[in-house]
């Protein structure tokens, strides 16, 4: 969780993996570790074992997407929604990590 790559994903960059994924995804990724706070993925994993336990399984969707993308077996618009839960639990991780620190 701390930096949004794609080596934490487990995410090679192959010829047969769709370009749209992998711009889309670099895009999200970009926006995510710009707005990094420092101390986010410890607080997360030490007092927020729901957020933690969603923010994992949102990784591994996001990962079993990009995957059957490779196979041609999933389209822009399933790879952008699990894209898009990933990133909104980033942020909302981001926003508890803030709140408790004010």
């Amino acid at each position: 969780m701390a930096t949004a790559t794609a080596q934490q994903l487990r995410i090679e960059e192959t010829s047969q993996e769709p370009d749209a994924f992998t711009e889309m995804f670099r895009k999200v990724a970009d926006d995510l570790n710009r707005r990094y706070i420092r101390g986010t993925d410890d607080y997360v994993r030490e007092h927020h074992l729901g957020l933690q336990r969603d923010l994992r399984q949102a990784e591994d969707e996001l990962n079993r997407v990009w995957s059957l993308g490779r196979e041609g077996r999933a389209n822009a618009a399933m790879f952008r929604e699990a894209l898009s839960r990933w990133q909104r639990l980033h942020v909302r991780a981001r926003e508890v990590f803030k709140a408790a620190r004010e």
